[in-house]
């Protein structure tokens, strides 16, 4: 039987020594590296982003690219999408897989849904021009469309 010194050295395994702070969900050492030792995952909830599935993404189906700032979202994801042939008016749950896959993943020409969060998010706790108020209103509202999931 072979051992793990008999392979190759781009094959072996290698181990950290465990301490016990390695052991501990209150070190960061320790903590889970997807939840980072909450025990729940906060993601965007598809149910609060898309409320309504009949509606189509020109007619709004998108909650946050609502609103005369956010409409720039869908205005442009509909004007690039058309090199893509997505149906915009087509309802929410009638898109295929890989059209609701350039919906909320995007592309290199597209930004879908999750860059517009992450975008967003990054607003929320970057930009020094913006007033508290504005912050606070605009991480609330970022806040209402995510869900902890354990």
């Amino acid at each position: 039987m072979a051992s793990l010194r008999d392979q190759p050295e781009e094959m072996a395994y290698h181990f950290e020594i465990p301490s016990k702070d390695f052991l501990s969900f209150n070190n960061p050492l320790g903590a889970c590296k997807t939840c980072e030792g909450y025990g729940q995952v906060i993601g965007i909830d598809e149910d609060l982003v898309v409320p309504d599935k009949n509606l189509s993404v020109y007619e709004g189906c998108v909650q946050p690219w609502k609103g005369e700032t956010m409409s720039e979202w869908k205005e442009e994801f509909i004007r690039m999408a058309i090199e893509y042939d997505f149906p915009v008016h087509r309802s929410y749950y009638e898109l295929s897989e890989k059209e609701k896959s350039l919906l909320w993943d995007g592309n290199q020409k597209v930004q879908g849904i999750n860059a517009f969060f992450k975008i967003s998010g990054r607003k929320v706790l970057q930009d020094p021009i913006q007033s508290d108020v504005e912050s606070l209103s605009r991480q609330n509202y970022l806040s209402g469309l995510q869900r902890h999931t354990p």
